[in-house]
């Protein structure tokens, strides 16, 4: 393993987070911003982690960073609406989804991260509108993460059927 590597640290930052161990995430991607400032991927996870502590000042600051680095990618929109969201700033996580359908109208997004946006807003039924498409193209990159088990837990009913609508054993 190359201990310089930027695409290492950022999936040991992806574990911790997965994980759940937040402060753990939170340490290593500071020492793994280190190695490359501008580095997006870690910019992204550390605001990831820094939401799920309720450090929304933090979270925005580094969804930011991630959104600058990145290009104003997809999952980092999706990262700063979600932050919006979750901190009960409605209106610029809606603006945030505005601009990813656009965006969509010009290059491939993810029906997740559209998800993961209605999720923080607490918009069950579009949520689930975007994650059962996402089921359907085989494109659920995290069904057993935190957002996507609270969300079956707004909607066990809505949420079950898309999961069996999409032939996926692995929602339940």
């Amino acid at each position: 393993m190359d201990p310089l590597s930027l695409q290492i640290h950022a999936a040991v930052v992806q574990v911790f987070y997965f994980g759940r161990a937040y402060e753990r995430a939170i340490e290593y991607a500071r020492k793994a911003l280190d190695l490359d400032p501008n580095f997006a991927t870690t910019h992204l996870m550390l605001a990831l982690a820094y939401k799920e502590r309720g450090m929304f000042a933090d979270a925005l600051a580094e969804s930011e960073k991630a959104l600058t680095f990145s290009g104003r990618s997809a999952p980092c929109l999706a990262c700063i609406g979600g932050c919006y969201a979750a901190s009960g700033r409605k209106q610029q996580a809606e603006k945030i989804i505005e601009e990813l359908r656009k965006l969509s109208e010009q290059k491939y997004v993810d029906s997740y991260v559209l998800a993961w946006v209605h999720a923080n807003l607490r918009d069950t039924e579009w949520a689930l509108t975007h994650l059962e498409y996402a089921m359907q193209t085989n494109r659920v990159i995290w069904p057993r993460s935190r957002w996507t088990q609270r969300l079956i837990s707004y909607a066990p009913t809505a949420a079950s059927r898309t999961c069996s609508a999409a032939s996926v054993s692995r929602c339940k």
